[in-house]
């Protein structure tokens, strides 16, 4: 099953032990997320700044979908050398986007 099984490990948060590892207080601790067997390979692989937008275009790239411009909704590829919204904006600013209201939304999608 493997040769045609891409595996995806996400992790949600940090681990809420702080004793489980030895670090130093300065080592910033971050979540691990993981493809194996993937069908795409790349370069940009580490320390990239992303949000949950953007492992939808990067799961479907793993299992082989072509994406145009790497990018789907708001989120984009991360085995691309494309930016993330994150890593364009910096993360201040796009805090500050994605918490906008929409007034369309609030009316035409929330309306009971």
């Amino acid at each position: 099953f493997y040769k045609n099984t891409t595996i995806v490990i996400l992790g949600d948060h940090i681990t809420m032990r702080d004793d489980f590892f030895n670090v130093p207080n300065d080592y910033d601790r971050t979540t691990y997320n993981l493809f194996i067997n993937s069908k795409i390979k790349s370069n940009n692989t580490k320390n990239r700044y992303f949000t949950h937008f953007d492992i939808f275009p990067t799961t479907l790239a793993s299992i082989g979908v072509k994406i145009d411009n790497d990018k789907l909704a708001l989120g984009t590829n991360l085995f691309s050398s494309k930016k993330t919204l994150t890593e364009e904006l910096g993360i201040k600013k796009y805090i500050k986007e994605i918490e906008k209201k929409s007034k369309y939304y609030r009316d035409n999608i929330l309306k009971n």
